[in-house]
């Protein structure tokens, strides 16, 4: 294990049910992929010591090679890791068996617009936190409106204040897919990228923005 060193993390499998190949059809103005358009910003970024994809995507593994040549680290996902049911921790656990630093950032290419310098400052609110038992940071977009759920309100509701101003409201956080920032062997020990008590790195507007339906895709090329 590489002390005070990071690896940044990028799952990223064939077989996307909601938007074919997601992670390599063109996307944007230049026409690059998700997953090019990751990549580079990662490169930029002088705090992380190695980029490892995970994937089991040929096409994936001939863009990165393309892009960042031996910057980047391979790892052929094992086929069972590779499926729609797949266990998301089992995936968790073997992506920090194969992290080589004390440090790790999680990242999707799904979060395009959560870029270098979104990653840096991150990075830099991670850092006054390294020290704690278990640090723990996490990309995430706060709510503070009226939210139901299964029919009851969740932030709202006293008996002696229904409908309080919105800034009085309890904020909610939306969990996205630009970061995940923590120690590796939380990723074995607990299966987990977040710790119990995670800090929530605030993002908002295009940075929140995750494309998982068509719909995300297309408005985001627009």
């Amino acid at each position: 294990m590489i002390q005070n060193a990071l690896t940044a993390l990028i799952p990223c499998r064939d077989g996307s049910l909601r938007i074919k190949n997601k992670n390599t059809r063109p996307f944007g103005p230049n026409g690059e992929s998700l997953l090019e358009i990751k990549l580079r910003q990662l490169s930029k970024l002088d705090f992380v010591s190695e980029i490892i994809l995970s994937t089991n995507d040929d096409q994936c593994i001939a863009i990165a090679e393309a892009t960042l040549g031996d910057r980047v680290s391979i790892d052929h996902r094992p086929s069972n890791l590779c499926t729609n049911s797949t266990n998301l921790t089992d995936l968790i656990e073997h992506m920090g068996l194969i992290t080589r630093t004390e440090f790790f950032l999680w990242t999707h290419v799904t979060s395009p617009f959560f870029g270098s310098q979104q990653y840096s400052t991150a990075f830099q609110a991670f850092s006054s936190h390294m020290t704690d038992a278990e640090p723990s940071l996490v990309a995430a977009e706060q709510i503070q409106d009226f939210v139901y759920f299964k029919g009851r309100p969740v932030n709202f509701g006293a008996d002696n204040c229904y409908w309080p101003q919105t800034q009085d409201l309890e904020p909610l956080y939306r969990v996205t897919s630009g970061a995940f920032f923590g120690k590796t062997d939380l990723l074995v020990r607990k299966k987990n990228r977040v710790s119990e008590r995670p800090v929530f790195f605030p993002v908002e507007g295009p940075s929140a923005i995750d494309i998982d339906w068509p719909q995300d895709f297309d408005n985001a090329t627009d």
